[in-house]
């Protein structure tokens, strides 16, 4: 995977997963004089970032002693021998008890907070909390949204290349890494809940509730960008929108067609008509036998396959009878299709499919205009005939032929 990031991607990397492995040899054993003063020399980071890792390893090696001081917190279980103010809830329990009440409702308030999911509003602003991720791909997804808003992080970061979504927020928010900042002034945390859920339109990342409706601006219609790397290594943006589409093109009717317009379809244009008349772009199994007939020669070329295929197949298509020609399988028509040099034996071609399409209208103008024809004589003898039953007091001169 990583060959295919680009060139400049992966010195850094490198140098990443270097600082790593320095860390953690710092937080266990320590580095040495030549090491340290190396980094201190580094201009911009060095120093700093040294001195970052010290107050980390200060921070864990308390957080440690604290844990240590403090124990495995257990629930303490009361016989029923046990009077009642000696228990952390009953009347007289004096300091002792005071402290177990206090300890307990801290646990049972850090456990409510540990539980509650982080509500995400559209205009809360991420921010930096101090925390540095392990991974990667976690460090570059932290320091993109830093300074933005859920809306914009959103926005600038789709799918592709890096993935963010909601779900993935909170959860950085729930291991430490990103702090979110209210407009309303003051940090909402994990365990503020009540808060979030009045500063506005929220969606939670997890939740069995349905969620709420979403703001005004996350609900607009945004072209959807996906990120594709090109072959030379460089990340390519992609904007594909999401509404339908336009309307259809306006076919004409099928009667309506001319020669010149049949020439000029296309293959969506003719599978449009070819739809509204049942037709198929293959061939049936005797046109492809019939077209092999026809275009076969003699000087076909061989078979090219191994002993065990040219034995289990026949010699040439000539030496078939009609029977055997209507027996062959799909994979033996197409070899001796091969032999004859057809390319396109199953399907057909356009201009096959528009000279089809001519053939039709041309049929059925034809018939329409010998049956306007036909009506017409009808017509018009029919009319004569009454006519002449009709008309009353009028004389009819007829002409006689001449003698001379």
């Amino acid at each position: 995977e990583r060959w295919s990031w680009p060139p400049a991607l992966r010195p850094r990397h490198c140098d990443a997963w270097f600082l790593r492995v320095l860390k953690d040899k710092f937080f266990l054993h320590g580095l040495s004089e030549a090491v340290q003063a190396a980094m201190r020399a580094i201009p911009v980071w060095g120093a700093p970032r040294l001195e970052e890792w010290r107050v980390q390893k200060d921070q864990r090696a308390a957080q440690i002693f604290e844990r240590q001081q403090r124990g495995p917190w257990k629930r303490k279980r009361y016989g029923r021998g046990q009077p009642c103010s000696d228990r952390p809830g009953g009347d007289g329990g004096g300091k002792d008890g005071e402290e177990a009440k206090a300890e307990a409702a801290e646990q049972r308030a850090h456990a409510r907070a540990m539980r509650r999911p982080v509500l995400l509003n559209d205009r809360d602003r991420l921010a930096c909390t101090g925390k540095e991720p392990r991974l990667h791909s976690t460090r570059v997804r932290v320091n993109r949204c830093l300074g933005k808003t859920v809306a914009e992080a959103l926005s600038s970061v789709r799918t592709g290349v890096l993935r963010l979504t909601r779900r993935i927020i909170a959860q950085d928010i729930q291991s430490g890494f990103l702090r979110i900042e209210r407009e309303r002034g003051g940090d909402a945390g994990i365990g503020e809940g009540e808060e979030a859920a009045c500063a506005g339109p929220a969606t939670p990342c997890r939740s069995r509730t349905p969620p709420p409706a979403r703001s005004v601006a996350s609900g607009c219609k945004r072209p959807r960008e996906e990120h594709y790397r090109s072959l030379t290594g460089k990340v390519v943006r992609v904007e594909r929108p999401l509404g339908r589409p336009g309307k259809p093109k306006e076919m004409p009717e099928l009667g309506d067609l001319s020669p010149g317009e049949i020439d000029d379809l296309t293959s969506d244009d003719l599978w449009h008509y070819e739809k509204q008349l049942g037709w198929r772009a293959t061939r049936k199994v005797a046109e492809r036998l019939e077209k092999l007939s026809k275009e076969l020669q003699v000087n076909t070329l061989p078979w090219a396959g191994g002993e065990e295929d040219a034995a289990s197949r026949p010699a040439s298509f000539s030496e078939l009878s009609a029977y055997e020609r209507m027996q062959l399988r799909g994979e033996e028509l197409r070899h001796f299709e091969q032999q004859g040099l057809i390319a396109d034996g199953k399907d057909l071609t356009i201009q096959e499919r528009r000279e089809r399409l001519k053939d039709h209208v041309w049929k059925m103008t034809g018939e329409g205009a010998a049956s306007a024809a036909k009506r017409e004589q009808v017509f018009m003898k029919q009319w004569q005939a009454t006519a002449a039953d009709t008309r009353t007091g009028v004389m009819t001169i007829e002409d006689d032929d001449d003698d001379d």
